[in-house]
C-alpha cells in the first residue's frame, strides 16, 4: 500500500503515536509522518505509507498555514501550556502595538527553536535533553514568514494566522513578538490548517479512518509538480533501474520533477546531464 493519509491529529497525541495508529489501520510495514506536529497542537498531519515514505525530503520543506492563540503576560519553559511558568508581568498589549511590529516578522527571519522541540542536538532530541535537566544549545535558523495577521480576543489573548515555510516554530514567533513588545508570551492553542497540498478541510479524524480507511495516491498529491513524460519502454526500464534516461517536458526546472510512463507516476527526479534525467525516488 503506497500513498498518503491526511490525518486530523487531535491534541495530546504525539506524531509518533499517530503514525503507529495509521500503520495498524493500514496493515503496512512502512509508515511515517511528513513533519512533526507537537502533542499540544492539532490539525493536519500528512502520513505517508509504503514507498511514499521516500518522499519525505520533498514534503518537509513544504509551506504551512497555522492558526494560533498567543496570550501575553506569561511565559513557560516550553512556550506553550504544557510547560512550567517561568515569567509573568501585568502589561496589557493592544492590537495596535502588535500591528506596529508585525512587519519585522515578515520575510526571511532568523529564529531560535524552542528548547523543548524535536530538533536534534548531538543525535538526541532537544526535548529529551531539556526534560532531563540538561542545558540545550540550539542554533538560530532562517525561516520565511509569507503572511501574518492578528485578531483581538480580549484578556490579552490574540489569534494569529501565519503562512510560513517548513521548519518554522510558531511558539518561537510567540516568544519573539512578546519580547519585542517588552513582555512575555505563551501559545495557548495551535491548529495546523495546511501542510503543502494537505488541507484541514479534507483531513480525516481517527473515527472516520476506522470506519472507512482510504489513502490518497502519490499521483494526486504530486499533481502540482511539473511533469516529464517517458515515451518508450527502454527509457522506462532505465529509469526504474536507477540509470539516466530521456524524457519529454515543457518545464524549464531541473529539480523536483514528476515522471510519468503510460500516464502513471513512476517517480520524482531531476535533470542529470544534457537531455538526460535521473530518478531520486522510484515509486513504481
Amino acid at each position: 500500500m503506497t500513498g498518503f493519509v491526511n490525518f486530523l491529529k487531535p491534541p495530546k497525541m504525539t506524531s509518533t503515536q499517530a503514525v503507529s495508529i495509521i500503520k495498524k489501520l493500514s496493515g503496512g510495514k512502512k509508515c511515517g509522518h511528513m513533519g512533526t506536529l507537537d502533542p499540544f497542537a492539532c490539525g493536519v498531519l500528512p502520513i505517508a505509507l509504503g514507498k511514499a515514505t521516500k518522499l519525505f525530503d520533498y514534503f518537509i520543506s513544504q509551506q504551512k498555514i497555522y492558526r494560533a492563540i498567543f496570550k501575553f503576560g506569561i511565559e513557560t519553559d516550553t512556550l506553550d501550556l504544557d510547560g512550567q511558568i517561568t515569567n509573568t508581568d501585568n502589561q496589557k498589549i493592544s492590537i495596535e502595538q502588535i500591528n506596529n511590529i508585525l512587519p519585522q516578522f515578515i520575510g526571511e527571519i532568523s529564529q531560535l527553536p524552542p528548547k523543548f522541540s524535536a530538533k536534534r542536538v548531538n543525535g538526541k532530541r532537544a526535548y529529551d535533553l531539556a526534560r532531563s535537566g540538561k542545558e540545550v544549545e540550539l542554533k538560530p535558523v532562517l525561516v520565511n514568514i509569507y503572511k501574518i495577521s492578528v485578531q483581538d480576543l480580549g484578556n490579552n489573548e490574540f489569534i494569529f494566522d501565519i503562512h510560513c515555510s517548513g521548519g518554522t516554530y510558531i511558539r518561537s514567533i510567540c516568544r519573539d513578538i512578546a519580547h519585542k513588545l517588552g513582555t512575555f508570551g505563551v501559545m495557548t492553542c495551535l491548529i495546523r490548517q495546511a501542510s503543502g497540498n494537505f488541507e484541514i478541510s479534507n483531513a480525516k479524524t481517527l473515527q472516520e479512518l476506522e470506519n472507512d480507511f482510504k489513502i490518497i495516491s502519490c499521483q494526486e498529491i504530486l499533481d502540482n509538480f511539473e511533469k516529464c513524460f517517458i515515451e518508450n519502454e527502454r527509457d522506462y526500464k532505465l529509469a526504474i533501474n536507477g540509470a539516466n534516461f530521456k524524457a519529454s517536458t515543457n518545464s524549464r526546472k531541473h529539480n523536483n520533477l514528476a515522471f510519468y510512463y503510460n500516464n502513471t507516476l513512476i517517480g520524482v527526479g531531476q535533470k542529470s546531464r544534457g537531455d538526460y534525467y535521473k530518478l531520486k525516488v522510484i515509486l513504481d
